[in-house]
């Protein structure tokens, strides 16, 4: 019998600019690293159609793995802003500066109460904590980028 690995999958972030969703796979076990929105001109016809703005998850809504946990490495849209798809599944782990994003991204008019619901969901994780999900172990360890409260993940 095989020994089972990691496999990654990519829902979005290669090849483009957005959708940043990455799955960390391990037997039927599963997290994932961002899950963003891809950023479309406001002249394009799919700008609001989530086909091409969101990543297509059908393989966690269909049960064909369990994902129990959801980790964002910072706050911008393509990296955060597909998150409420996912959210329902599992919890969220973020920075408190990312977790403090979430108004600004999901504002009461369009969205209603979904930044306090997303914030009821997120765990908030410190640089270097070691964070235990099922079968992965996940360190944050915080990067340089243009947003407070980045991180990359050890997995």
């Amino acid at each position: 019998m095989a020994a089972e690995r990691i496999t990654v999958t990519s829902f979005g972030g290669v090849n483009e600019v957005g959708r940043n969703c990455f799955l960390y796979r391990y037997g039927d076990d599963a997290i994932l690293v961002d899950c963003g929105e891809k950023i479309l001109r406001h002249d394009n016809p799919n700008r609001h159609n989530p086909k091409y703005t969101r990543p297509q998850i059908g393989m966690i809504r269909s049960g064909a793995v369990k994902l129990l946990a959801t980790f964002i490495t910072h706050g911008h849209r393509d990296h955060l802003c597909g998150v409420q798809a996912v959210a329902r599944y599992a919890p969220i782990y973020a920075s408190r500066e990312t977790a403090r994003l979430y108004p600004l991204h999901y504002n009461w008019r369009e969205h209603g109460d979904l930044a306090e619901r997303l914030r009821l969901k997120t765990k908030i994780f410190d640089n270097h904590e070691t964070i235990v999900v099922g079968p992965f172990t996940v360190r944050p360890f915080k990067v340089a980028h243009s947003t407070d409260g980045s991180y990359g993940f050890l997995i």
